[in-house]
């Protein structure tokens, strides 16, 4: 076990359960705390209720969180092992600070890559589509960070299932377009409150975009790839 003092700079949202990720101050890089009881094996065990993440919570954006955690067993496959910590049951946790947004991207600039590409080292498949993946087993980071004029990000709905529609973004990293998935909270929370129009119309206020970079766990359907997605997004 290590003690740890994390920015939480991603807070994800799959149903009523919440990923989350962040800085860590002393080691310079990006962690993604899971809880006491997370089993590589079976997914919904590596995600944190609403007790615990979300706004308001100990995993809250902008949160500077002090935990005790360890590193993850032989049987967590990469590229996620590579950020993966397992929380101690017993440990204490505390939240030392709230950082505003300005705050955070700045405590947290070390963590932006020149593009997508380079965050995972050049490892990715990508479509004609703009859609992205990871093979899972690399060894690469699943974490990461790019920087980018607001007015290169527009977002969209897949409607493919027209019951469960799903926010996407277009977005240019100044090398090429992607077509990505959004799992930010945050982001989520405008488009269910404003619609489509609502959050598009969000972006018009701020000319720069700080983006949260992650990769989803593979599919059922699609057990090898890990998708390329957007965990947040900070406007300035």
């Amino acid at each position: 076990m290590a003690q740890y003092e994390m920015v939480v700079t991603d807070v994800t949202a799959y149903g009523p359960l919440f990923c989350v990720a962040g800085w860590d101050v002393a080691r310079g890089k990006m962690i993604r705390p899971e809880p006491p009881t997370t089993n590589p094996a079976y997914n919904p065990t590596r995600f944190w209720d609403a007790s615990v993440a979300g706004p308001g919570q100990f995993f809250s954006l902008g949160n500077v969180v002090k935990f005790e955690a360890a590193l993850p067993q032989p049987n967590f496959p990469f590229p996620h092992a590579t950020e993966d910590r397992v929380l101690s049951a017993l440990g204490a946790r505390s939240v030392v600070k709230k950082l505003t947004p300005v705050q955070l991207v700045s405590t947290v600039a070390a963590s932006v890559s020149p593009s997508i590409g380079d965050i995972y080292n050049e490892k990715l498949t990508v479509a004609s589509s703009g859609k992205a993946f990871v093979i899972i087993g690399e060894k690469v980071s699943s974490l990461g960070a790019i920087e980018v004029n607001s007015k290169n990000i527009v977002f969209h709905e897949d409607r493919y299932d027209p019951s469960k529609p799903k926010l996407r973004a277009y977005i240019h990293d100044g090398v090429r377009q992607y077509d990505l998935s959004i799992t930010s909270n945050d982001v989520k929370s405008i488009w269910n409150q404003n619609g489509l129009d609502g959050v598009n119309a969000s972006l018009g206020k701020y000319s720069k975009a700080h983006v949260r970079i992650g990769l989803s766990r593979p599919f059922p359907a699609m057990p090898e790839q890990c998708y390329v997605q957007i965990n947040g997004m900070y406007l300035y």
